[in-house]
């Protein structure tokens, strides 16, 4: 029959302008507003999923949704090196750039970021050739060292926070 439960779905799915639609962890500055949104609010997310997957934690906090708004909108998150040290600083680079305020400024498509991670990528396994067949002294550290899978990212079990003595791993911090 008519009138069933879809189109009663239907209607609670309406959208209006200005809505606040998403969850909260993973919305841009510009969803959170409630502003016009287009695939650099997907680039955002991204840079949310990249700096979880190498901390382990989020990059904006909040005990409720509205605080977690309030975070993501005002706040700036920490160096991933202060959560989880050891990791390339071009992937903290790359998560940094995709979690930019100001959409203009952040990554404008997918391409660029696929781009960038591979180029770290071959980095990571240019240095491991490298490494193994003995250009290196073997006393230095390199992006080849760190535990991490760039196609997936994901810390392994043995990681733990390790920041240096200043908690900064060298980096100056802007508040």
């Amino acid at each position: 029959s008519s009138g069933g439960s879809e189109e009663r779905t239907a209607v609670l799915l309406r959208t209006r302008p200005g809505a606040i639609m998403g969850t909260a962890a993973y919305m841009s500055p510009e969803q959170a507003r409630g502003r016009p949104t287009d695939s650099r609010t997907d680039i955002w997310s991204l840079g949310i999923v990249l700096y979880e997957m190498l901390t382990g934690r989020r990059p904006f906090l909040g005990e409720t949704q509205a605080d977690l708004i309030v975070s993501v909108i005002s706040s700036e998150p920490g160096p991933m090196s202060l959560h989880r040290a050891g990791r390339p600083p071009e992937l903290e680079w790359v998560a940094a750039k995709a979690l930019v305020k100001d959409a203009s400024e952040r990554y404008q498509a997918a391409k660029e970021i696929r781009a960038d991670l591979d180029k770290i990528r071959k980095q990571i396994e240019f240095e491991k050739s490298t490494t193994r067949s003995g250009g290196s002294s073997g006393n230095e550290a390199s992006a080849a060292d760190v535990p991490v899978n760039i196609e997936r990212a994901v810390p392994t079990d043995g990681d733990q926070a390790k920041p240096t003595s200043d908690g900064t791993n060298g980096r100056t911090r802007t508040d």
